[in-house]
C-alpha cells in the first residue's frame, strides 16, 4: 500500500465528484445562454422586435419592383425575393398569373 488511507481516498473522489459536476453546471448554463439567443420564441417582445427588424432591413435591400423575364412564373418570383405569391397578387392585383408575360413589371413591396 501507499500509505493512503480509504478515508483519504474517499475525499478525494468526492472533491473529484464536485468539480465535475460543477464544470457540467457551468456547461449547462453555457448551453442555455448562448442556445436561449437563437432558440424559439417564448413571445417575448424581444424576439417580435428582432422579427420585425429583420423584415424591414429584408424589404429596404430588395427593389421595389421586378421586371418579369421569359418563362418566369409567379412563383420562381415570390421565391427569388422571399416573397408570398398571395403578397405579390394583393400588390399587383392587374396580374394574372397564368398570363404572366415578359416585360411586364411587379411591385415587389
Amino acid at each position: 500500500m501507499d500509505g493512503t488511507t480509504s478515508n483519504g481516498r474517499s475525499r478525494r473522489l468526492v472533491a473529484r465528484v464536485v468539480a465535475v459536476l460543477a464544470i457540467a453546471a457551468a456547461i449547462v448554463a453555457l448551453v442555455v445562454v448562448i442556445g436561449g439567443s437563437n432558440g424559439p420564441s417564448d413571445g417575448g417582445g424581444g424576439d417580435r422586435a428582432a422579427r420585425r427588424s429583420a423584415e424591414r432591413e429584408k424589404t429596404q435591400n430588395s427593389p421595389a419592383t421586378y421586371v418579369v423575364q421569359p418563362d418566369e412564373s409567379l412563383t420562381e418570383i415570390a421565391a427569388r425575393f422571399d416573397v408570398s405569391v398571395d403578397r405579390l397578387l394583393k400588390l399587383n392585383p392587374e396580374v394574372d398569373p397564368q398570363l404572366l408575360q415578359e416585360g411586364q413589371t411587379l411591385k415587389l413591396r
